[in-house]
């Protein structure tokens, strides 16, 4: 969903496609169904794992049929390939769509939607569809998305972190830090001990990369 308000999205003609999200025998949608602050809210308290999947091809091409009688072209930015199989999903269904042009965005949340920011503003620009595409791809490769964990009791009873030494993680009040590389994959990038700490460990990443010359645009938090 790239958390962008839903103003901006009305404003600037930005559809989304919504994951399909299943906890506790129930299949919602994503900002549709479910809201992210609730699902947080009552996370630890589901007696099973949530999960996520794609929306089927058939979905993907009900929403993007429309559109694409609408717009002369459709730019989709989705998911990190990497992170999920909804950009493959798409993917094929563009092959029967000749104006649909599907990137990889390589990131998510709030990064994804800081990328949807810059096409934004080269479309209203009226720039040509390969600028747009070609900004897309420039701005893909200077973004950094780093978080932190700060309850790793969700990633324990899904079996993603061993359960030893995420009760051990537990009780130091360990925190890691992620970032998703330049494929949109996960790894471990830094730890700390509490989210005060957490959070100035990810700035002097960001800081690392102003010192070597590159600037900073835009940032979300």
């Amino acid at each position: 969903n790239a958390d962008l308000p839903k103003e901006y999205c009305d404003e600037h003609q930005i559809h989304l496609l919504p994951l399909n999200v299943h906890i506790e025998g129930n299949d919602l949608l994503d900002k549709y169904s479910i809201q992210t602050q609730q699902f947080y809210d009552k996370l630890n308290s589901y007696t099973s794992h949530p999960k996520t999947s794609s929306p089927s091809t058939l979905v993907i091409e009900q929403k993007l049929r429309p559109l694409t009688e609408k717009y002369e072209h459709v730019i989709v930015l989705s998911l990190a390939q990497a992170l999920s199989s909804t950009h493959d999903a798409i993917k094929h269904v563009a092959t029967k769509i000749p104006n649909v042009h599907v990137i990889n965005s390589k990131c998510c949340s709030g990064a994804q939607g800081l990328l949807l920011m810059e096409m934004v503003a080269a479309i209203e620009a009226q720039q040509s569809l390969e600028k747009v595409l070609a900004r897309a791809a420039t701005c893909i490769s200077k973004t950094q998305f780093c978080f932190m964990i700060n309850d790793l009791s969700a990633l324990i009873r899904s079996g993603r972190i061993n359960k030893i030494i995420g009760k051990m993680a537990q009780l130091s009040g360990l925190k890691p830090i992620f970032a998703l590389n330049a494929e949109g994959k996960t790894h471990l990038v830094n730890r700390a001990f509490n989210e005060k700490a957490a959070m100035q460990k990810i700035l002097q990443q960001v800081k690392a990369r102003i010192k070597k010359g590159e600037k900073l645009k835009s940032y979300c938090l």
